[in-house]
């Protein structure tokens, strides 16, 4: 099933978080009046929804519609998951896409599957999570119009998802084709060894090309520097082991090859807003 919209306006978010389930959490059944999204991080959830059970794992997604009954049943092992609560102002359900012949270009029709893997460019919707939630942490000016903007660019990527499991073609690439299998086996690169240490001229000369060059692919691809997205990513990871609670905090820091722990934590709070020390007390609530 998707879920079709027409995008006249800018979605709006209503709540948004992380939760770090331990052994024998549960959601008791509740209906709830707007959407909520649903991406697991970790671990195993079994949903309930009108009396159906959906086990969703690493990188499964779903959309529970409004009014819908549903429940989680007491997680065995420990889980994590990004959840957004949000609402659209027109939406219908379909059983596939209706294509015209501006779609791929002009059309502001939104395609979701209710639920799937997110199978494309992970590590691009989590960044985004991350950052709607910096911002909801911030409370600045103009807050609930960046959380929508953000909102928006999410539901892209899951409409951009569904466009490719639906039609059976691989999604385009978002990346400038000068510089596509650079970046990707860059982010690769990074993602796999974020306990080495990781410098703009190691990479640069790891892909054979200048430090110049290789900033200017990032900037007009990710739209930060490299430095920008390793830290950005050491600093995720450093979020997910700090939640786990089985390291310390300076354990965590020469984990991820940080140079001391005093810089590890001035470049946790300066991504997150809050130091290691207040983020660990938050996820222990």
């Amino acid at each position: 099933m998707l879920i079709k919209t027409e995008i006249e306006q800018l979605p709006i978010v209503n709540m948004l978080g992380i939760s770090n389930c331990h052994r024998g959490w549960q959601l008791y059944s509740r209906r709830i009046e707007d959407f909520e999204l649903i991406l697991l991080l970790q671990g195993e959830c079994h949903f309930v929804l009108e009396n159906k059970e959906t086990v969703l794992r690493e990188n499964d997604y779903f959309i529970l519609l409004p009014g819908v009954e549903h429940s989680i049943l007491p997680i065995k092992d420990g889980a994590s998951f990004y959840y957004l609560h949000f609402s659209l102002a027109n939406y219908e359900l379909c059983e596939k896409l209706t294509l015209n012949n501006d779609f791929f270009s002009e059309s502001k029709q939104l395609y979701l599957a209710v639920s799937g893997t997110l199978e494309q460019e992970q590590w691009v919707v989590k960044a985004l999570w991350e950052k709607a939630l910096q911002e909801n942490l911030r409370q600045g000016q103009n807050r609930r119009l960046l959380l929508s903007a953000i909102l928006l660019e999410i539901l892209c990527f899951f409409s951009k998802d569904a466009y490719s499991k639906q039609i059976g073609i691989a999604a385009k690439t978002t990346y400038s084709s000068a510089y596509s299998s650079m970046i990707r086996d860059a982010i690769f690169y990074i993602q796999s060894n974020l306990g080495k240490e990781l410098t703009t001229n190691g990479m640069s000369s790891l892909f054979k090309v200048t430090p110049h060059y290789f900033i200017r692919a990032f900037k007009e691809n990710l739209g930060m520097t490299p430095l920008q997205y390793i830290n950005y990513w050491k600093i995720a990871k450093a979020k997910s082991l700090i939640s786990m609670n089985e390291m310390s905090l300076q354990e965590i820091c020469y984990a991820l090859h940080f140079e001391t722990p005093h810089y590890f934590s001035r470049l946790f709070r300066k991504i997150e807003g809050i130091t290691p020390s207040e983020y660990k007390k938050i996820c222990k609530i």
